[in-house]
């Protein structure tokens, strides 16, 4: 595939190759990771030119290449060669290609940090967006930031330095060395842990918990909020050793084991201690779609667990199913799940959880009852004080009275001209790709329903609390942003304008969908 993993990114060295090609008077290009003594990669390129005499502005090159491409798809290196090493099938000899040496060196704009402030906002900026290098100078979005990641950002930066940095702050200044000036003008702000409630009989649900039950009773054998998945593997399966791994899981994560019930009218909680959970080995003749069909079944949610685990053999694959009700994970939660399966089932031991999902639920609540939630249910009453017109797309069916999920998917690529002027174009706004997309995605709709003021359900992750980066459970919340067109503007304009609202819309997320409605 022509791939390499450059500071924690995988980075596609043909797309650094295309963008060279367009550069003025380079004929042939070709981009290699090499290894420096010690052992980091970095990248190194080498162009033939139109014209012999003709030399490369190396500075130059570098910044048309930034224009469009993040830093770290930037190479280290420019080589000038006579023609590109081939081997006798003509295909690019890469291991002839000459040791790159300090003609071809940018300068290294990579800086240390220089006080404690800009050091612990290094390792932050490391840890959240998991590369091995930051310079001061580097800047957030570059190195594959978005607008979860900056949430999760300014929620640690809350947790370490005592000081809230608005996600705005973080977009208008994205650079470490920018966020330890602005925190150095800021006001302390004591963060808040989570406390632990206290062991009782049942706990309050959450907010998205109660959505998820309420949901699920008006069609008891509705498999929509399943989160179903499958893995093939590969070696010897350890079947007792899976079970085994998974209970300790089921012990971890008291989400895990917990069932909801009604007490009193009121959607509750509870944790199991006594529950069952087994992993089965199937054989079976069919097809992967039709094995997940028997596999995907209702869950019935008075029972713990509610996720199940299957290995199963066909013909002389194996593969691994899981199955999750949304009420106890979101996608994130998978990804937990299954990080630290792998992390406990290789032997390691995982440091304790120090807040479980029933102590997020009253944090939850009790935020949502408090006089601190007015403030964002005032922004979200005014956008919504004038009723949004209904959408109406020419479907090709009318809508059913009951709503059901039928329905099929569109899938296609994107090629990488379009994806670099993507970037670059969002690049150039100081905006991330999703916001691009969804500026996209309302003239779209714009132009299939004829209507301008359109409201797009966007789902966030709902973590906004540091506490929360390793909890298994159901977080997630929907944003209604709107999104008002002036049709004599431009698309920048439009752009500039959901921006705007995505940033405020973030800002706004405690207060819960359903609460809004």
């Amino acid at each position: 595939d022509n791939q390499v993993k450059i500071r924690g990114f995988r980075i596609e060295l043909g797309e650094i190759e295309s963008k060279l090609l367009k550069y003025r008077n380079v004929k042939e290009a070709v981009v290699i990771a090499r290894e420096d003594e010690n052992k980091q990669k970095y990248l190194c390129a080498y162009v033939v030119l139109n014209n012999k005499e003709d030399k490369v502005d190396k500075v130059d090159i570098k910044k048309y290449l930034q224009e469009s491409l993040p830093e770290y798809m930037i190479p280290s290196y420019f080589m000038t060669i006579e023609n590109i090493p081939l081997t006798h099938n003509q295909k690019i000899n890469r291991r002839e290609l000459p040791e790159p040496d300090e003609t071809g060196l940018i300068a290294n704009e990579y800086k240390e940090a220089s006080n404690e402030i800009e050091k612990r906002l290094v390792e932050i900026y490391k840890d959240v967006l998991g590369v091995e290098i930051v310079g001061v100078n580097d800047n957030f979005f570059d190195l594959g930031g978005h607008s979860l990641k900056a949430t999760v950002l300014a929620s640690k930066i809350h947790r370490e330095l005592d000081v809230e940095v608005p996600l705005k702050e973080i977009f208008k200044s994205p650079t470490v060395v920018e966020i330890a000036s602005y925190i150095s003008k800021s006001s302390i702000s004591k963060y808040k842990k989570i406390k632990r409630v206290e062991e009782r009989e049942y706990y309050e649900a959450s907010s998205a918990q109660k959505r998820m039950y309420t949901l699920q009773q008006i069609d008891k054998e509705n498999k929509t909020y399943n989160m179903p998945g499958i893995f093939e593997i590969e070696g010897e399966v350890n079947r007792k050793k899976i079970e085994e791994t998974f209970i300790k899981l089921i012990e971890r994560h008291e989400i895990l084991r917990t069932y909801f019930e009604t007490v009193d009218g009121e959607i509750v909680q509870k944790v199991k201690t006594d529950y069952n959970f087994k992993v089965k080995e199937v054989n079976e003749e069919c097809t992967i779609e039709e094995l997940m069909d028997k596999f995907v079944r209702k869950f019935e949610l008075e029972k713990a667990p509610l996720f199940r685990v299957e290995i199963a053999n066909i013909k002389d694959k194996k593969y691994f199913l899981i199955d999750m009700h949304h009420i106890i994970g979101d996608g994130v939660s998978m990804e937990i799940m299954i990080k630290e399966f792998t992390e406990l089932y290789s032997g390691k031991e995982l440091k304790p959880l120090e807040i479980q999902y029933k102590d997020f639920s009253k944090y939850q609540n009790d935020y949502l009852r408090s006089k601190e939630i007015e403030r964002e249910k005032e922004y979200w009453l005014e956008i919504f004080k004038e009723k949004p017109p209904v959408l109406n797309l020419p479907y090709d069916y009318e809508r059913p009275e009951i709503q059901r999920f039928d329905g099929d998917s569109v899938n296609f690529v994107i090629d990488e001209e379009k994806t670099s002027l993507l970037r670059s174009i969002a690049k150039e706004n100081g905006c991330t790709m999703q916001m691009l997309m969804m500026a996209i995605f309302n003239v779209f709709l714009y132009k299939n329903s004829g209507e301008e003021d359109i409201v797009v359900g966007v789902p966030v992750s709902g973590r906004e609390h540091a506490d929360l980066e390793n909890s298994i459970g159901m977080f997630v919340n929907t944003l209604a942003i709107r999104n008002k067109m002036d049709l004599s503007g431009s698309f920048i304009d439009l752009l500039k304008l959901v921006k705007e609202n995505s940033l405020k819309a973030y800002e706004n997320q405690s207060l819960q969908f359903e609460e809004l409605v």
